[in-house]
């Protein structure tokens, strides 16, 4: 330049708003479709779409260009999550975090997803490439787009009706009968060789132990159906203890295992999975009298009120991924 100092472009930044009637009255007055996406401070996938696509200039002035973006956290708006999830469940057969969805000024969702990546891969259109297609199809059929998000909220519509029906119709009568399903549904997905229910990617599940002891408390632990009942957990919880999931240097559980073993964790670690562990583990030492369980409790709540204890009596909600598996690296160097 004239005078000698160099310049540069500026980044350009997605254009978040948050979850409420001024993102709505600016998506209703620019005639916009709304992007939402869901996610939550500690989800790992949630940072690498951020990094890959949301603080890339090029697909981030796509989504300023043709979309009004709205950023909500699950853990402040479960109630917005919550709609939203059945949604993309419905649509896509799946559902999970970071979530994305694509909303008319109404707030009706006509499209939605997980995770995205910043190009086309294997087959699967990447963030700029599906940008585009929903723009162009608002502008050119937008009346296509909007039937579509009616018909798979009339089915979620018909499928609440229809289940309402059948709660208030049958429950007392289905109550025995769910009981004794619940029970022969965790016995038949127990896996065998590394406990836990189901394959890989492996969760804890701590509702699943939850009923267990239930079916034992109600049968009696020595009941054939009560001692199955108390195996079937424990043997969960000591297989967790074992494992990977374990944070056996920091202490507490991860939020799950990546393998069906317990063996490799997804890091970060919830203030809620370590409640639920740790009443699992107290029920499991009441129903057992075995210490070893005891120990585990005392292991996860030592964790929290050296990790996720504030200062001024509250709780921080989770530990990062990434921090957390820093974390244990800094304590093993030591």
């Amino acid at each position: 330049s004239v005078t000698g100092v160099q310049t540069c472009a500026l980044p350009i930044s997605v254009d978040w708003l948050p979850w409420g009637e001024a993102a709505f009255a600016r998506a209703r007055a620019e005639d916009k479709p709304i992007f939402l996406s869901i996610g939550y401070s500690t989800c790992h996938w949630c940072h690498v779409m951020a990094h890959e696509s949301f603080e890339n200039d090029a697909i981030a002035a796509l989504f300023n260009a043709h979309f009004v973006a709205i950023k909500v956290d699950r853990e402040e708006r479960p109630d917005v999550d919550r709609v939203y999830m059945a949604y993309v469940q419905a649509l896509t057969g799946h559902g999970g975090w970071p979530l994305s969805a694509w909303l008319t000024p109404e707030l009706k969702p006509f499209y939605g997803g997980t995770y995205f990546p910043p190009s086309d891969r294997s087959g699967r259109a990447g963030f700029p490439t599906l940008l585009q297609a929903i723009a162009r199809g608002c502008r050119d059929e937008r009346e296509k787009l909007v039937a579509e998000s009616e018909r798979v909220l009339g089915a979620l519509r018909d499928h609440q009706a229809a289940t309402s029906a059948a709660v208030e119709g049958e429950l007392a009568a289905a109550a025995g009968a769910a009981f004794e399903q619940g029970f022969n549904h965790y016995f038949e997905s127990f896996d065998p060789t590394h406990a836990g229910f189901g394959g890989a990617p492996k969760f804890p599940r701590a509702a699943n132990l939850d009923f267990l002891f239930r079916v034992a408390a109600l049968q009696g632990v020595a009941s054939e159906m009560g001692a199955e009942a108390v195996r079937l957990a424990t043997a969960t919880l000591r297989a967790m203890a074992r494992g990977g999931i374990h944070d056996h240097v920091g202490g507490g559980y991860h939020c799950y295992s990546v393998d069906e073993r317990w063996f490799v964790p997804h890091f970060e670690k919830m203030l809620y999975d370590q409640a639920l562990i740790t009443i699992n583990c107290l029920e499991a030492r009441q129903a057992t009298g075995d210490e070893r369980y005891a120990w585990m409790a005392r292991d996860i709540l030592e964790y929290v009120l050296r990790e996720l204890a504030h200062t001024e009596g509250a709780f921080y909600t989770a530990e990062d991924a990434d921090r957390s598996e820093e974390h244990t690296s800094e304590l093993q160097s030591h």
